[in-house]
């Protein structure tokens, strides 16, 4: 990109481009980039730049004309266009400029704010890997030419900043960058001769002093190396330095601090999830990433620096992560006391699923037997041995206070799944490889991880509700227990989704939580001793359901389970999908924070229903019908390993298996569903329907007849809203209708619905074209409508309206639902008795005589009921 500088520019206001003093390449690129959305503006360092950065501009001055700093000689600007920085005091000569109120400041930069940061008229700040890809999105979206040498600068300037696409800001829309720059030419073959360069002799001597300062100060766990130096000349970057002191040394954070002349310098490195050096060395007036940061000081003392900045990571660096943080507790073992032999041991693992097992004595760890040790000792006929003959008694464990890395060093180094966690001899816990992996990564909340994981969601909550799940935590604390709110609660909260229903999980005794909660709050406990579950039901009618943390054993596919005490973690494990198994700590010093063991936000964010095992629905073949309900309820699909999970589980027939009420309960849930007809239609697809009976496959017509149901309910919301009428009947009667009556009854009876709700049904169907036929006729009167219909629950009259395709019975349905069924006689029995005519079948006879006229308007007041009946049924004259 060729840029000529006109001859009268400097008789104008200037238009500038600038960016931070001690330019590195993704400054020039960002400042390149933005001479393509401002062609008129020149662009100027603000100090020396970096010298690789020197280098690349000494060779293509022609293509990219950047001013130096000392070429300004303070001429007034119009505007400013600021990149990669938004700190006033890394502009050089422009550091007053940019404030001045007649001077348009437009900002792009990927930092986050510092307290120096300044405002900009426009600004352009996204959080990506580096400042050009800010800019590069508007040269696409603008579709702008981008010359080759031009996106090869651009390739420099994000290679550079993230660490060829390795530090942890890189995000997606940095790579989609990267792609597309080399569609418009980029060269990557240039990049290692600018982005990676020897160390000057300088700079090698700096080195040798930065090692031979440095000290590693362990602090909340981590690991933090401070290095000082001084020179009295200027050493070219530290960061550079500082990059390769975080290679060879290798630890969680680093400070470099160098006097050079009558400044220091000062770096900041981090790794992830540990210290926002940013932040740190934003105290000292400086600033950048939370992984990558600078300072610039007016001759101070470099170890005395170090000093102030090791003060400031003791008070800001949050606490690292230890074993008590990450172990599963209490932790599921055999005890030597209980006298259990191999054998039991094998059926003990097998129950679990995992592959060893702790083994105790009297509270003590003393050694660990493993699943391959139990089958070989099974296989020499030794299954009747005590367990201890074969356990493993030197046991790799760690601490409580153990941090994490050195938990990772141990079962790395000892290649082992999970370590137990002691208390002196006292076994207190387990840290598996996947607690680890997922405190890395960020699957579950952790104090060091997330600084703030309460959900904000949980302030939109109904104060009187917010303010008793802070009771509950409070009350779980005072008797010793961890209390969390779980489920389809914390899922909806997520969801932003209304749902008062607060299902409680303790970790500890919820039976002797949930009688003090009900003394404090002054509510009623129900106990449920057999599953360790209470109700506690308050004074202004909420129920809250408490339940023991525990896990859940099948003994064989669809039966009940058998329910042990266990931990938070197992309690999640045992439900049916990963978006409800999530919980809320309430406890009052952490009360909101989230724990997501299962990836649950991720799914939730992607709007996927997945399950936790591969036998989930083997366990719970009802967990078939859940997976569709929520599927279609939140527009949700299943991941294809669930769905294939499902399908299976559908052609082993395993709906047989369950009780035909549970069967029952699940499809009136789906049925209820404010919109049942896609979770209908995808019951259908998968097969599902046809286990309930092999006729249920639906065609065209079906689809018709739902989609009219759907419509009427629609039109009589009203009913619905009031109790009159339950929709979900109407949909089982479409359901039904295709099959035989003889069918249609015996699915009623094997499922066990309920009489009154079975007399809702229409499934005669002689009767119901009778009625069809009736209502169809063109000179159909309002009585005529009304015995046609009168007697039927509304769910039938909804449903034969929705199988009709004549209009007039829809019409004619209408009316009597709106009116015509609330009319009645103008007269009485008592008015009978009142006019002489004697009690009897006559009664009726002339009550249904006087409704129908005045269904069909010929007799509308008692007055003239009373003449119409005395001239229709005469009385007789008494005797003169």
């Amino acid at each position: 990109m060729t840029v000529e500088s006109s001859a009268d520019e400097s008789m104008a206001l200037l238009k500038v481009i600038l960016s931070h003093a001690g330019a590195d390449f993704d400054a020039l690129a960002s400042m390149v980039a933005a001479r393509r959305l401002y062609p008129e503006a020149r662009m100027f360092f603000t100090g020396s730049p970096e010298p690789n950065v020197r280098e690349f501009v000494t060779l293509h001055r022609q293509h990219f004309p950047v001013h130096l700093a000392s070429e300004y000689q303070g001429e007034p600007l119009e505007l400013v266009v600021l990149v990669d920085t938004r700190e006033p005091s890394r502009l050089g000569p422009f550091r007053y400029a940019v404030s001045q109120p007649e001077v348009q400041l437009h900002i792009y930069d990927h930092h986050p704010p510092t307290p120096e940061a300044i405002a900009g008229d426009l600004e352009e700040i996204e959080p990506l890997g580096a400042s050009v890809t800010v800019l590069l999105k508007k040269l696409r979206e603008k579709a702008l030419p981008v010359e080759p040498l031009e996106a090869t600068l651009y390739l420099l300037g994000l290679y550079e900043e993230t660490g060829c696409l390795t530090f942890p800001g890189t995000t997606p829309e940095d790579v989609r960058m990267v792609a597309w720059l080399l569609e418009q030419g980029g060269n990557l073959a240039l990049l290692p001769h600018f982005v990676q360069h020897s160390l000057s002799p300088e700079q090698r001597v700096l080195m040798a002093d930065l090692l031979s300062n440095a000290r590693m100060v362990p602090v909340h766990g981590f690991q933090i190396l401070l290095v000082g130096a001084e020179t009295s000349e200027y050493v070219e970057e530290l960061a550079v330095l500082s990059h390769r002191l975080m290679d060879l040394e290798r630890p969680d954070v680093l400070f470099a601090a160098v006097r050079m002349g009558q400044r220091t310098y000062v770096v900041g490195r981090s790794a992830p999830h540990t210290a926002d050096v940013g932040r740190i060395l934003g105290e000292l007036g400086g600033g950048g990433h939370p992984t990558a940061a600078s300072a610039s000081l007016r001759n101070r003392d470099p170890w005395e620096v170090l000093d102030e900045l090791l003060w400031i990571v003791e008070a800001r660096l949050p606490r690292q992560l230890v074993a008590r943080d990450l172990m599963s507790s209490p932790v599921e073992c055999l005890d030597v006391d209980e006298r259990v032999t191999v054998q039991e041991a094998g059926e003990f693992l097998q129950r679990i699923g995992h592959s060893a097992v702790c083994v105790r004595e009297g509270g003590e760890l003393v050694g660990m037997i493993a699943r391959s040790d139990v089958d070989k000792a099974m296989y020499h006929g030794l299954g009747h041995a005590p367990v201890q003959a074969y356990m493993i008694r030197d046991v790799v464990r760690v601490g409580l206070n153990a941090p994490l890395p050195e938990i990772q060093r141990v079962l790395v180094e000892n290649d082992i799944g999970r370590v137990p966690v002691t208390d002196g001899p006292r076994l207190v816990g387990i840290v598996s490889r996947t607690d680890i992996l997922r405190a890395l990564h960020g699957s579950v909340v952790m104090p060091a991880i997330r600084p703030d994981p309460t959900p904000p969601q949980l302030l939109d909550l109904p104060p009187r509700l917010l303010s008793l799940l802070r009771q509950c935590g409070q009350i779980g604390e005072e008797v010793g227990f961890g209390v969390y709110a779980v489920g389809g609660f914390v899922r909806d909260l997520l969801l932003e989704v209304s749902n008062l229903d607060v299902d409680l999980v303790v970790e500890g005794n919820a039976i002797e939580y949930a009688e003090h909660l009900a003394r404090v709050l002054g509510g009623r406990c129900s106990a449920h001793e057999k599953f360790g579950t209470a109700v506690v039901t308050l004074t202004d009618g909420r129920k809250l359901d408490v339940a023991t943390a525990r896990t859940e054993m099948y003994t064989r596919p669809a039966a009940l389970p058998v329910v042990r005490g266990s931990t938070l973690k197992q309690d999640l494990y045992r439900r049916d999908f990963s978006i409800n198994a999530m919980a809320l700590r309430l406890h009052p010093d952490h009360f909101g924070r989230l724990v997501d063991f299962f990836g649950a936000q991720r799914d939730l964010q992607a709007g996927v229903i997945r399950v936790l095992h591969n036998l989930s629905f083997i366990d719970d073949p009802t967990r078939i019908f859940r997976a569709i309900r929520f599927e279609q309820r939140f527009g949700f699909r299943m991941d294809p390993n669930t769905e294939h999970l499902l399908r299976g589980a559908v052609g082993l027939e395993v709906l047989s298996l369950v009780s035909p009420e549970r069967v029952r309960d699940e499809l009136m849930l789906i049925l209820s569903e404010s919109r049942p007809i896609p979770a209908i239609l995808r019951m259908d697809r998968l097969k599902v329907l046809r286990l309930l009976h092999p006729g249920l496959q639906l065609d065209g017509r079906d689809r018709r007849v739902l989609e009219d149901i759907e419509e009427l309910l629609s039109e009589f919301g009203g009913l619905v809203r009031s109790g009159a009428i339950h929709p979900w009947l109407i949909y089982l009667n479409a359901l039904l209708g295709r099959l035989d009556p003889e069918d249609a009854e015996h699915v009623l009876r094997h499922y066990r619905f309920r009489t009154s709700d079975c007399k809702k049904l229409l499934l005669d169907r002689t009767s119901s074209s009778r009625r069809l036929r009736d209502l169809a006729r063109s000179r159909a009167s309002d009585s005529d409508i009304w015995r046609a219909l009168s007697g039927m629950p509304l769910e039938a009259c909804l449903y034969l309206a929705a199988r009709s395709r004549s209009e007039r019975v829809r019409s004619n349905v209408g009316r009597y639902l709106r009116s015509l069924r609330f009319v009645e006689a103008p007269l009485s029995g008592e008015d009978l008795r009142g006019m002489g005519y004697p009690s009897g079948p006559l009664y009726r006879e002339i009550l249904d005589w006087l409704r129908d006229e005045r269904l069909d308007g010929r007799i509308m007041t008692p007055g003239a009921a009373r003449e119409a009946v005395l001239a229709r049924w005469p009385l007789p004259t008494s005797p003169g």
